[in-house]
C-alpha cells in the first residue's frame, strides 16, 4: 500500500495532466472514481475525476470548463483547486505510466484483501495468504500474481467455494488489461494511418478511404469504447480496393 501523501501527490499529478491537455481519453479505460480518494474538502479528487468522466467525450476538459461544470453541478469556486493540480506540471508524458501505477496498487490492495476473507482457521490459506503476500512484497508484477493465483490456490487444495469471488476478481483485471491492450492497439494503428496520409503518390480512392479510417479511430480513442458495428466498419475500410 502506497503510504498516503504519496498516494495522493499520484492522483494529483493525474489530474493535473489530464487537465492541462484535455488528456482523458489516454486513461479512460485505465482509472476509474474508484482509483481517487477525497482527501479533504478542497481536495477531494474522487469528485473531480467523476467530474472529467461526466464531461467526457462531449465537452472539452480544461481549466475554465471543468471549473464551470463543477460549480454547475455542485455549487462553490473550483478554480484554485484546479489551478493547484495544474501548475507543478511541467509534462504530460508520463500520465500513463501514473495511471498505471495507481491501478497496479489498486488492484494490489484489492487482491489482499478477498485473501484475507480467506478460512483465517484453515492452514492451507494461512500458507497461501503468507506466500502470495511475499510474492507482492517482493515486486513481483501484481497483474502476473492475480492471473497465477488461482492456479495455485487450488493445487494447494482451497475450495472451489472460497476461490469463486478470487476467479471474479481474476476475470475483471484481465478484463481490464485486454481493454488497455485494446486501446494501445488502437493508437499504434492511429499514427500509422496519419503518416500514410503523407505519401504523395497514393491514388485518391485510397487516400479517401484513409481519411475514413482515421476518423474512426479518432471517435474510437475519444470514446474509448468499441462497438461491433464500429469493428465491422473496420475491417470494410481495411480491405477494399
Amino acid at each position: 500500500m502506497l503510504q498516503p501523501l504519496i498516494r495522493k501527490q499520484l492522483e494529483a499529478s493525474v489530474l493535473g495532466c489530464i487537465i492541462m491537455e484535455n488528456l482523458i481519453c489516454e486513461v479512460a479505460d485505465v482509472l476509474t472514481v474508484r482509483n481517487f480518494n477525497s482527501w479533504g474538502i478542497n481536495e477531494d479528487y474522487a469528485l473531480i475525476y467523476q467530474s472529467i468522466t461526466e464531461m467526457f467525450p462531449t465537452m472539452p476538459i480544461d481549466l475554465i470548463t471543468l471549473n464551470g461544470y463543477m460549480n454547475q453541478k455542485h455549487g462553490g469556486n473550483y478554480s484554485f483547486q484546479l489551478f493547484e493540480l495544474v501548475a507543478p506540471i511541467a509534462s504530460t508524458a508520463h500520465l500513463l505510466q501514473y495511471a498505471f501505477l495507481l491501478v497496479q496498487h489498486d488492484i494490489e490492495d484489492q487482491f489482499k484483501k478477498l485473501l484475507s476473507e480467506l478460512n483465517p482457521n484453515r492452514q492451507i490459506t494461512k500458507m497461501a495468504f503468507n506466500e502470495i503476500h511475499q510474492m507482492l512484497k517482493d515486486k513481483a508484477d501484481v497483474f502476473e500474481v492475480v492471473n497465477s493465483s488461482t492456479d495455485y490456490l487450488s493445487s494447494i487444495g482451497v475450495t472451489e467455494e472460497e476461490l469463486e469471488p478470487i476467479i471474479e476478481f481474476q476475470e475483471n483485471v484481465l478484463r481490464k488489461i485486454e481493454n488497455i491492450k485494446k486501446k494501445s492497439s488502437y493508437k499504434a494503428v492511429f499514427s500509422q494511418l496519419i503518416q500514410m496520409t503523407h505519401i504523395s503518390a497514393l491514388p485518391q480512392k485510397e487516400k479517401d478511404s484513409l481519411q475514413n479510417l482515421i476518423s474512426l479511430f479518432q471517435r474510437l480513442l475519444n470514446s474509448g469504447r468499441v462497438s461491433r458495428e464500429q469493428m465491422d466498419l473496420i475491417n470494410k475500410l481495411t480491405n477494399s480496393n
